[in-house]
């Protein structure tokens, strides 16, 4: 049996990662929290707070109201003019957008936009805005910034060069050597083990062999002739 959803959360294709972090770790502690208790999460419940505070992570970092917004909407701009809010507080039903936030230039490839109807829970949108408003650099590739965009960035290169003496300092491995090393670690482990149902009942048969021979003979087989060939035979095609 299903129902109509509660409340949609839409995020276009240049959102970035962290706008949409922020809205899934607020969703993660909500489970987490039903779980334990045994009730309905707060993902259930339905906007609670007014819209005040609701952008208050925005308001707090200095971003203002817009006096040009159309009447019956509120909108919210970073001092940079580059990121906003709009609450739109027109129209009624459930399914109707009613806070939009964005950032970046006008254009399909480059403003982001996060959109989210009537009944979604306040504290939902407050994550993403909390997101919004901090100054924690974050990585990103050059070509990745539009150019409109450059002069209020500041980039630092995330690997800068190092004296010899200074690189042989142990480090705290990044994000990409963590990944680096679980697949490794995946392959190998892939090359160890039996990858078909052929590899296993060669495996079996081989035990059996080495079995009866160490039987008749009272020794042990060679070590040799326990080993997995190095591929699984194709199978035949059927007629």
């Amino acid at each position: 049996m299903t129902s109509a959803p509660r409340w949609t959360a839409t995020f276009n294709h240049v959102t970035p990662a962290e706008m949409v972090a922020g809205l899934t770790t607020a969703l993660v502690q909500d489970c987490d929290e039903a779980i334990a208790s045994d009730t309905l999460g707060r993902f259930l419940t339905g906007p609670t707070v007014p819209w005040r505070d609701t952008v208050r992570p925005l308001t707090d970092a200095g971003w203002a109201l817009d006096g040009g917004a159309e009447l019956g909407t509120v909108e919210i701009i970073a001092p940079d003019d580059q990121a906003g809010i709009l609450i739109d507080r027109r129209g009624y039903g459930s399914d109707r957008t009613t806070v939009e936030l964005w950032a970046g230039p006008p254009g399909w490839g480059t403003r982001a936009e996060a959109t989210f109807t009537a009944r979604t829970p306040s504290h939902l949108i407050a994550a993403i805005a909390a997101v919004m408003a901090q100054s924690t650099p974050v990585v990103r590739e050059r070509h990745q910034i539009d150019r409109r965009m450059r002069h209020l960035v500041r980039m630092t290169p995330v690997a800068s060069a190092t004296p010899i003496a200074e690189a042989q300092v142990s480090r705290a491995p990044t994000p990409l050597d963590v990944r680096r090393t679980a697949v490794t670690q995946a392959v190998h482990r892939a090359a160890r083990a039996p990858r078909t149902a052929a590899d296993l009942r060669v495996m079996a048969a081989q035990s059996r062999s080495t079995g009866a021979v160490q039987k008749r003979t009272g020794h042990s087989a060679p070590a040799t002739s326990a080993r997995l060939p190095a591929s699984s035979p194709t199978p035949r095609r059927g007629r």
